[in-house]
């Protein structure tokens, strides 16, 4: 388990732990604005996109000072109460940009950077985080193991809301949540248990269409443990 980020509010534009921090409103595109009123019942007040790029250079324990990897991590964030939401929109981890055998700074994992923004933003209700969209998913391995589990449940690959849901307790759920993007829900649960509790019921798949062509989504309620079964 990584170190916890200190949490901070911030304004506008920011530093923190070689990360230039910039807070804007909107940013939500109109599809995930139709899937958004699906799941909100009241339109949300506070829209904001924030997006964290590593382009500070950064010091390893060693001393070294090392290059900005120029990863960037871009997501909105929707304190609505028992609805709140994360959408993370564009998302390049500094370890891909980097390279695998690269030192990258300590904060940068999606998990460790999203926390701290949605904590900057929810202050105090940040327990209250309820849905995490991944939209507009584009890497080939995810869309294979999801267009996978839709033709084997013979869904087909047009796969309009509200979609399929898989049970955590099945494969199919098991393999989503163990895609890249899953992943990085999963280690913001488990870092984070004492806060969001660590159950994930189920994961919800759908495509939704634009311009003739079918953009793939993820969708992952959380349930916090904390409050009950």
């Amino acid at each position: 388990m990584h170190d916890p980020p200190t949490t901070r509010v911030y304004t506008g534009q920011d530093q923190v732990d070689a990360w230039n921090i910039l807070q804007i409103n909107g940013g939500l595109s109109l599809e995930t604005t139709a899937v958004l009123q699906k799941l909100i019942p009241t339109a949300p007040t506070i829209v904001k996109e924030v997006v964290s790029s590593q382009s500070i250079p950064f010091a390893t324990p060693d001393g070294v000072i090392h290059s900005a990897t120029f990863g960037q991590y871009a997501n909105i964030f929707i304190p609505a109460g028992g609805s709140s939401t994360i959408v993370a929109v564009n998302n390049a981890s500094p370890r891909v940009n980097a390279g695998v055998d690269e030192p990258v700074p300590r904060l940068s994992r999606w998990s460790d950077v999203v926390w701290q923004n949605w904590t900057a933003i929810a202050g105090g209700n940040a327990n209250k985080l309820r849905y995490i969209i991944r939209e507009q998913i584009i890497t080939e391995e995810t869309r294979e193991i999801m267009e996978y589990i839709k033709v084997a449940k013979e869904d087909g690959l047009n796969l309009p809301w509200p979609g399929s849901v898989y049970d955590m307790r099945s494969d199919d759920g098991k393999a989503l949540l163990g895609t890249v993007y899953g992943l990085g829900v999963a280690w913001l649960i488990i870092d984070h248990s004492d806060v969001l509790g660590r159950k994930i019921p189920a994961i919800r798949i759908f495509t939704v269409p634009r311009g003739g062509v079918m953009l793939y989504y993820m969708l992952v309620e959380l349930r916090n443990t904390l409050d009950g079964p």
